[in-house]
């Protein structure tokens, strides 16, 4: 909704409202995924390989987009952003990833310290996740103009890290049994409607516009619903219909990310594509983003499928089986 202009382009009270609910309803998704590299990263075996298998996948779809903008419009493509594509980290293709470079490289150690918690050192590091680094970090940021721990409103590795731990504590010590359903959804619902009530209600006629300050990665109300949420999913079983549809799409979530997120797709073929959905009616909104939302994700997929084919015919497997051979 941001890239492809829907958000920019909306007028009426009515629709200003429901796409900011749908929003602030997927801006958690980052966070999710920061937890939820804790809570499968803890307890398994840290495997070097893994990075080698999401750094080629980067480079693979830097390169793809590449090749075929060139093949399109070869002036939008310069020698220096093929040089880039090589290296991802370095030229920041993708923030998440350029990020998780440092979380990945910290893992094996945090997962040590997460070790040696007791379940106060949990409760411990959950309050100081959330009051200091979210909550007081917040507050700062709006009220004096200033980022105390330099978190970039959760656009660095620091707070992904922040994250892993939290996600491993919950791990460790089994939290998604601990707490009741009821609880985890109130506490979602909760952050939900206090962030979609602030950012409607302090925007249209205020001189200092406050509605914005709980939409950031580091908002403590995002992080308690990217929590809720992995508190209740995580100990969920699924029937054999989910378990298929898991192996199918969860192999290519990655994929899916870099594909719509990657420089020339969002430049190119999404950015204010979609601004005629902001003039819909606030009942159509939801189910136009959601279709749009599902095309991408469908073309994702089968774009990371033939990736996956491609990988396994030139043996990606033997290399990340070499490495962590000699990492052993």
């Amino acid at each position: 909704m941001g890239h492809g202009g829907i958000i920019d382009a909306v007028e009426g009270k009515a629709q200003y409202n429901v796409v900011w609910f749908l929003e602030i309803l997927c801006f958690c998704a980052v966070d999710c995924y920061g937890v939820i590299s804790g809570y499968v990263g803890y307890g398994h075996k840290h495997r070097p390989s893994r990075y080698l298998t999401l750094w080629l996948e980067v480079v693979f779809y830097c390169l793809l987009m590449t090749v075929i903008v060139y093949n399109w419009q070869p002036s939008y493509v310069s020698h220096t952003r093929v040089v880039h594509s090589f290296f991802p980290v370095t030229f920041n293709a993708y923030w998440y990833f350029t990020a998780y470079t440092g979380v990945f490289i910290l893992m094996p150690y945090m997962n040590r310290v997460v070790d040696s918690f007791t379940e106060k050192d949990a409760v411990k590091l959950f309050l100081g996740v959330f009051l200091l680094f979210s909550l007081y970090n917040t507050l700062a940021i709006k009220n004096s103009l200033s980022d105390p721990f330099r978190l970039a409103g959760g656009y660095t590795f620091m707070w992904l890290c922040a994250l892993y731990m939290v996600g491993a504590v919950i791990r460790k010590f089994d939290v998604c049994r601990i707490i009741p359903p009821l609880v985890r959804w109130g506490v979602f619902l909760l952050a939900l409607l206090f962030t979609w009530l602030w950012k409607t209600q302090f925007y249209y006629g205020k001189d200092w516009d406050i509605s914005g300050m709980f939409i950031s990665y580091t908002s403590p109300t995002i992080f308690l619903m990217a929590t809720a949420l992995l508190l209740y999913f995580g100990n969920r079983r699924l029937p054999k219909v989910g378990n298929l549809i898991v192996k199918v799409v969860a192999p290519t979530t990655f994929g899916v990310y870099l594909l719509q997120d990657q420089n020339y797709v969002r430049t190119y073929f999404l950015s204010r594509r979609y601004e005629e959905s902001a003039a819909m009616s606030p009942g159509i909104i939801p189910l136009r983003v959601i279709g749009i939302a599902v095309s991408i994700y469908v073309v994702g997929i089968a774009v990371d499928w033939v990736r996956i084919f491609l990988f396994r015919f030139l043996t990606v497997k033997k290399l990340r089986n070499w490495i962590d051979h000699l990492f052993d």
